[in-house]
C-alpha cells in the first residue's frame, strides 16, 4: 500500500513539474517572440539608416563630381571641362578656352581616399581610349523643307466683324 501512495505522489509531482514546464515553455516562447520582434525592428531601423547614409554619400559624390573642376586639385582649366556624367564624368579640351587646343582628356572623378575598381562600363571606356580606339565623325543633317500650310480662307479682322455685327444690330 505504501508503494501505491509513493507512486501516486510521484505521479502528482510529475504532473506538477510538467505543468510548470509547460508554463515556463510558454513564457520562454513569448519572451523569444518579443525579443525577435525587437530585433527585427532594430534591423529595419538599421537598414533604413544605412540606406539613407548610402544615399547621402551618393548624392554628395554626384555633387562633388559636378563641381570638381572648380576645386584646386583639378589639374585643368574649368572652362575647358565638359560634364558628361556617364560613362565618364568629363571631357577636358585642354587649352580650348585660350584658343590653342593642346589635347583632349577623358576624366573620371572619384571621391574618397580608398582605391576603387572602376565599374565595367568605365573600365571598357578606359581600355578603348588607351588602345586608341577613338574616332572623329562628322554628321550633317540635310535641311528639312519648311512645311507649307494649305491656303485657308481669310477671315475678316475682328474689328471689321464686330463693326458689321453692330451695324446689323442697329438696323
Amino acid at each position: 500500500m505504501t508503494e501505491w501512495i509513493f507512486i501516486v505522489i510521484l505521479l502528482v509531482i510529475i504532473v506538477i513539474l510538467l505543468f510548470k514546464d509547460r508554463k515556463r515553455h510558454e513564457e520562454i516562447t513569448q519572451l523569444a517572440e518579443e525579443l525577435a520582434a525587437v530585433q527585427v525592428q532594430d534591423q529595419i531601423q538599421q537598414a533604413r539608416k544605412d540606406a539613407i547614409d548610402k544615399s547621402n554619400q551618393i548624392v554628395k559624390g554626384k555633387v562633388l563630381e559636378h563641381f570638381s573642376p572648380y576645386f584646386p586639385t583639378f589639374p585643368y582649366n574649368p572652362q575647358d571641362a565638359r560634364f558628361l556624367g556617364s560613362p565618364i564624368d568629363f571631357i577636358v579640351f585642354d587649352g580650348l578656352s585660350e584658343g590653342e587646343l593642346r589635347q583632349i582628356i577623358f576624366v573620371e572623378v572619384k571621391t574618397g581616399t580608398q582605391d576603387r575598381k572602376l565599374p565595367k562600363r568605365e573600365q571598357q571606356v578606359k581600355e578603348c581610349i588607351i588602345q586608341g580606339k577613338v574616332q572623329w565623325v562628322f554628321v550633317q543633317h540635310p535641311v528639312l523643307p519648311t512645311p507649307t500650310t494649305p491656303d485657308l480662307p481669310t477671315l475678316p479682322s475682328p474689328t471689321k466683324w464686330w463693326a458689321k455685327m453692330l451695324g446689323f444690330l442697329r438696323k
